[in-house]
């Protein structure tokens, strides 16, 4: 019984739509990143503000149609966080008066990767810093 219940949590985890959202973001920051050094400087602030917008509408979708039928309280902290961030970014944008492609760039990169850091520790994830806390 023990055995049976390990193995369908992996399938669940497996079939979570996790790997899936990783590529759409991939895919996207690829685009992003090509087209900003392609780009005149005065579109890459519209430009990444369409690709994280559309994909993260892609990955809510995806999260949706590959999710668990059980929802944790953790889910919804998790998106809660993804959007309080992308609202302080903007405002942080027009604070900052950020406008160059370099430091668009370089604000976006550090903002996600702040989001992951802190959702690591939400999650206490043994992934972020290599052992459990």
């Amino acid at each position: 019984m023990i055995r049976e219940t390990i193995d369908r949590a992996r399938h669940q985890l497996a079939a979570g739509g996790g790997g899936h959202i990783m590529i759409i973001w991939g895919i996207a920051w690829v685009l992003g990143y090509s087209a900003t050094h392609l780009l005149e400087n005065h579109l890459v602030g519209y430009l990444w503000a369409i690709v994280n917008s559309t994909t993260g509408i892609a990955s809510y979708i995806t999260g949706r149609m590959y999710g668990s039928k059980v929802k944790g309280h953790s889910e919804n902290r998790i998106w809660g966080l993804w959007m309080a961030l992308f609202g302080f970014g903007i405002l942080w944008i027009w604070l900052l008066g950020i406008n160059t492609s370099n430091d668009m760039g370089m604000f976006f990169g550090s903002l996600a990767m702040f989001g992951y850091v802190v959702v690591g520790l939400m999650l206490a994830s043994r992934f972020l810093v290599g052992r459990d806390w």
